[in-house]
């Protein structure tokens, strides 16, 4: 034990991050979107909308297995909260629940996804400039990055519960 209270001092800065807000349009334009020519990317595209379709975490979808539909829910216990999650499955994630469970969909790693949904949001043009807003130290640093390079699987479940306020459905 000591007495040194430097550490009452010292001020802790949090950046806000830059999220992503997919409209109904830009989850329609990514569902239609041709990647049959890149297979690894369709593979991505429909891992990465399991997760839209679910609302879950990457950590939680990614370990779903048979055993975890229980009849019209997707039954679970939460990686980050510890607590049992239920969710009902709409009739889009069934149909990617029935790949995955048949080999049709593969499993990847949370980082290959965020990396492979880049190369499909660019693959769909996603090039509008989004300001990105950081502190280096009193710096405030604008730069523009294209949207594009911004996306990553988190993005799904923010889609997700954004699609379901603006479909009514209470929080």
């Amino acid at each position: 034990y000591h007495q040194n209270l430097a550490y009452k001092n010292y001020k802790v800065l949090k950046e806000k991050a830059t999220h992503l807000y997919l409209s109904n349009e830009e989850i329609n334009q990514l569902e239609e979107l041709d990647l049959s020519h890149k297979p690894y990317l369709q593979n991505a595209r429909d891992f990465f909308f399991l997760g839209l379709y679910t609302g879950m975490r990457f950590s939680n979808y990614e370990k779903i297995n048979p055993g975890s539909v229980q009849g019209n829910f997707l039954v679970t216990i939460d990686e980050k909260e510890g607590h049992e999650l239920r969710i009902p499955i709409l009739p889009k994630a069934r149909i990617l629940l029935d790949k995955l469970f048949s080999g049709e969909l593969y499993p990847i790693s949370n980082q290959k996804l965020n990396n492979y949904i880049k190369k499909v949001a660019q693959e769909a043009g996603w090039d509008e400039p989004i300001e990105v807003v950081r502190q280096r130290g009193a710096t405030t640093i604008r730069e523009d990055f294209p949207k594009w390079s911004l996306f990553q699987t988190h993005d799904g479940r923010r889609a997700f519960i954004t699609k379901c306020l603006r479909d009514g459905i209470p929080a």
